[in-house]
């Protein structure tokens, strides 16, 4: 079967990117394995909605403003099934109950999200009873089936998804003993701490990390260890919320540097015609941001599929310094261009640099405070993309 386009995923990266194709005339095929949405589904507090659709909905009215926007577009069919494999000529291996179907496509979207990481990739010891589980299966289990799922816990990991699921916890009842953050400060924006923690008087422990868990049948407790010392903490609940994994399996033959696959400001990546948006490129906060992505990469998926690619000239945008990462590091020239940086550390009253290729100061952007949980975005004017720029973040004297 052919397609203009082919979007794998459908969570609210694919969901943009799949209407964002077809309000762009192109012939779309979105294929999920699972429910339309991902993990917003499991998300019930009104935290989305504001950038994309102008008001605060929850993660599943979220959804269905997409979902009712698919029927709007007869040309854009939804399968249900895997991609099990995916060649570099944008031909699809895709199974599902029916049989095995290939589909082969002018453009290809990636937006294959990612994975929370479990407590077998962490260095804890002792047992692995009952009562462990990653944050995004509390929410699942709180917010989807309505089950109770613990009386005390700890929280491994102060990022964005541990501190919603402390808050949903104790919104159930849960106490929450603790939540543990291996690094000298919150994972998390002072405003989003306050919201989830402080307001409920969870403690947070940092440079703190659990180290073994005990129990048989089920969690009994754990031991943390923080600056050099150890405690141990009763609870029948670990939450693991370590960070995610953008899901990469598939498209082995792009080109990826330290920081995953490089792409362009048109979401395409090193391999012409594929694009790749939202977290399936790199983790990021906040399902709107995701949405915006996977709305650009659509349209120029699209695009490419009636036209093919046109020889640009590119720039690139390194990180430097505190900036460890920056998304996208490819421009194309005279082009301007949304760019969104993470930092290594928290900065107060801070401002991000352009620099050159030797060093010198182009431009400052911004006076404000960074913190690694926190994307920073900025725009690089058209008049900037006419070099190689080097980004960093200092503090303003």
């Amino acid at each position: 079967m052919r397609t203009d386009v082919l979007v794998i995923g459908g969570g609210a990266a694919g969901l943009a990117a799949a209407v964002s194709a077809a309000k762009s005339g192109a012939d779309v095929t979105l294929v999920e394995s699972g429910a339309l949405g991902g993990t917003l589904t499991r998300r019930i507090d009104e935290s989305f909605g504001t950038q994309t659709f102008g008001k605060l909905m929850t993660g599943r009215e979220y959804v269905r403003r997409y979902t009712d926007m698919l029927s709007a577009y007869p040309r854009l069919r939804v399968i249900k099934g895997v991609v099990t494999a995916l060649s570099a000529d944008k031909t699809a291996e895709v199974v599902n109950p029916k049989g095995c179907f290939e589909y082969k496509a002018k453009a290809v979207v990636l937006a294959t999200g990612s994975r929370e990481r479990s407590v077998g990739m962490l260095d804890v010891g002792g047992t692995h009873p009952a009562g462990i589980m990653t944050a995004g299966a509390a929410l699942k289990a709180m917010n989807v089936d309505g089950k109770r799922i613990g009386t005390r816990a700890v929280v491994l990991g102060s990022g964005e998804s541990g501190v919603i699921a402390t808050r949903r916890l104790t919104l159930e009842g849960v106490k929450v003993e603790c939540v543990t953050e291996r690094m000298p400060y919150p994972a998390v924006s002072p405003d989003i701490k306050v919201y989830c923690l402080d307001d409920y008087r969870i403690p947070l422990l940092l440079s703190a990390e659990v180290k073994e868990i005990r129990g048989d049948r089920r969690v009994r407790e754990v031991v943390l260890s923080q600056n050099g010392e150890e405690k141990t903490v009763r609870c029948d609940l670990l939450v693991i919320a370590a960070g995610r994994m953008p899901l990469n399996a598939l498209y082995g033959f792009i080109k990826r540097g330290a920081g995953g696959p490089e792409t362009d400001s048109h979401c395409m990546t090193s391999a012409a015609g594929f694009f790749i948006c939202g977290n399936a490129l790199r983790v990021r906060a906040g399902a709107d941001n995701v949405s915006e992505e996977g709305e650009t990469a659509g349209r120029y998926a699209a695009e490419y599929a009636a036209n093919g690619a046109a020889a640009k000239k590119a720039f690139w945008l390194t990180p430097s310094g505190n900036v460890t990462e920056v998304c996208p590091r490819r421009f194309i020239a005279g082009e301007g261009c949304y760019v969104s940086v993470r930092t290594s550390r928290p900065i107060r009253n801070g401002s991000l640099v352009l620099m050159n290729d030797v060093g010198e100061i182009v431009a400052r952007i911004g006076k404000k405070s960074f913190f690694p949980g926190d994307e920073t975005t900025f725009y690089l004017t058209a008049d900037d993309v006419n070099r190689n720029l080097y980004v960093g973040a200092e503090e303003c004297l």
